[in-house]
């Protein structure tokens, strides 16, 4: 049996790459091949995303000082019987590379960032160069990899899972269009609401755009709309643990995001039958929407051009079926991507 450990630090539980670990946990509970267990560096804020994980798969060091936590990531790796590290995190990546060199253990170390590696300030590429093998959610991770002068026969492009959806979001009965935006809200960072906000203010029509998502940005977000003259066309409906099961009717989805890794809420949204506008940002969006059949790409940091793809949106809905909204992620899907990974785990170490 492999020993495989997948490392993260403290997680907020409200973000997509808890639910892709929480997958593959779920996938290889029984899987008697593969013991796979979840070690996460510090107590998480929100344990709801913890609750349907077996105890028996994870690890929980729940210091709240960093140095002790250090000491104890250390001695795990130096006590515990390990095949593979599989971590999120660079600054990990580096204790575990230097661990692994000192005390000449035998242990591979794959990196598994969630992010664009251009712009996430926790990115150390120095540090993420001591991995080993890397596995890729993106194909622009994939490239941003190999421009590291990493090998690509190193690097292995996995994508993240998505389940099949049975359940339909209807589209909007009343002549009124529904745009949904569904994550952090946060002003001009990553998530980058300002320009959601700014391009709406350009787009005519019976539109409404509804919010589900919390972060410390909400109020100048609402400050925003109330000068924009739009407050009274958006709904705000906070964090919801499964924000899916509350929405009834929902023409599209907007991310207007500066970067990425893979947007899951792309793939949900698309698992739904509901076609998708996204800034082609690095990285992830180009991997799934395909211009003009499943969405709209948009120019970054463009309100016009946003507003111009959501208005080809309401115009063209009525062509883009929701049949074929679905099977256009069909390489996502959870049975293809766990080939992929199974494939993966069989060839690690030993």
């Amino acid at each position: 049996m492999k020993n495989i450990i997948i490392v993260a630090p403290i997680l907020s539980g409200q973000g997509g790459t808890e639910t892709v670990i929480k997958k593959v946990l779920k996938r290889f509970d029984k899987k008697s091949q593969f013991n796979v267990k979840l070690l996460l560096l510090g107590e998480p804020k929100k344990k709801d995303w913890l609750k349907d994980i077996d105890e028996k798969q994870l690890i929980i060091c729940e210091s709240h000082n960093k140095i002790l936590r250090i000491f104890w990531f250390v001695r795990f790796l130096l006590t515990e019987h390990i095949n593979d590290l599989i971590i999120i995190n660079t600054q990990l990546i580096h204790i575990a590379h230097l661990v692994k060199g000192i005390f000449k253990r035998d242990f591979l170390i794959y990196s598994w960032i969630h992010f664009s590696l251009d712009n996430s300030n926790t990115v150390n590429l120095t540090y993420l160069k001591e991995a080993d093998k890397h596995l890729a959610i993106s194909s622009g991770i994939k490239k941003q990899l190999i421009n590291l002068e990493i090998s690509p026969r190193n690097i292995e492009l996995i994508y993240n899972p998505i389940s099949t959806n049975l359940k339909k979001i209807k589209r909007s009965q009343d002549g009124v269009f529904r745009f949904l935006y569904m994550g952090r809200v946060e002003y001009n960072h990553q998530k980058n609401v300002e320009l959601l906000l700014r391009s709406l203010t350009t787009l005519e029509g019976n539109w409404l755009l509804v919010i589900i998502g919390d972060g410390d940005d909400v109020k100048k977000c609402k400050k925003l709309a109330d000068e924009l003259g739009i407050k009274d066309r958006i709904v705000w409906k906070g964090w919801k643990s499964f924000p899916w099961s509350t929405l009834d009717e929902i023409d599209a989805l907007v991310l207007p995001s500066n970067y990425e890794g893979l947007p899951m809420v792309l793939l949900e949204a698309l698992s739904y039958g509901i076609p998708c506008v996204s800034t082609d940002c690095p990285t992830g969006p180009e991997d799934i929407i395909e211009d003009k059949y499943n969405g709209r790409l948009v120019k970054m940091n463009e309100p016009v051009d946003l507003s111009d793809k959501m208005r080809w949106i309401m115009k063209n809905l009525n062509e883009l079926k929701e049949e074929t909204l679905k099977s256009s992620i069909n390489k996502f899907y959870d049975d293809n991507y766990f080939e992929r990974l199974e494939n993966i785990f069989s060839e690690m170490n030993d």
